[in-house]
């Protein structure tokens, strides 16, 4: 079909996520990161206040419960408010412990596996039980012990797919997600699983 506009001085229709890029603009996932120009900053690592305000526009930015006084770094009116209430309320994540949500903390790979396999569950596709797969990801014993059931889930989807090392599969877990990578998450998402 035709394609939308490209409203991103930064992304190039070559560019290999260019497609997901736009997806996630036009189905009103992710926005800009400029005002004037718009930027989409594709290399720009995400943070977990941007990730919980993406899966919160997917469920689409329901009322949220009463933030709660739980997280001292989170200013009652911080544009990524509603999104945290809501994602602490629904399972998404308990923030990073000792009354912190650190919204600027990069989301790393396995913490955008488990943040999906989450909302997955919460909306009725996701497993059910336990998962276990044998995956031959020469850095399995580097994913933490909470991700691997995600990490997992979203390589069985194809929602993630490992890096390749030399001659070895690497899943990086520790690696930053990079806003053009989430936006490719989001697109396979939608294909694989809602």
């Amino acid at each position: 079909g035709n394609m939308p506009d490209n409203p991103f001085g930064d992304v190039d229709p070559n560019d290999r996520f260019y497609d997901d890029i736009i997806f996630a603009f036009t189905n009103g996932l992710m926005t800009g990161t400029g005002t004037k120009n718009p930027l989409f900053s594709p290399g720009m690592p995400m943070t977990r206040a941007m990730l919980v305000t993406v899966l919160y526009r997917l469920a689409g930015s329901p009322d949220p419960p009463a933030l709660p006084d739980a997280f001292s770094d989170v200013p009652e009116d911080a544009w990524y408010g509603n999104a945290v209430a809501w994602a602490v309320a629904n399972g998404i994540t308990q923030g990073t412990g000792n009354n912190r949500f650190n919204p600027e903390g990069i989301v790393t790979r396995e913490q955008a596996a488990t943040f999906l396999l989450r909302y997955a569950r919460l909306v009725g596709k996701g497993p059910v039980g336990k998962i276990t797969i044998n995956i031959d990801f020469a850095d399995r014993d580097n994913i933490s012990d909470w991700a691997l059931e995600g990490a997992m889930w979203c390589y069985m989807y194809g929602i993630m797919t490992g890096k390749s090392g030399k001659d070895t599969l690497l899943f990086d877990p520790q690696g930053n997600a990079t806003r053009a990578e989430i936006a490719a998450m989001l697109h396979r998402f939608f294909d694989n699983v809602i």
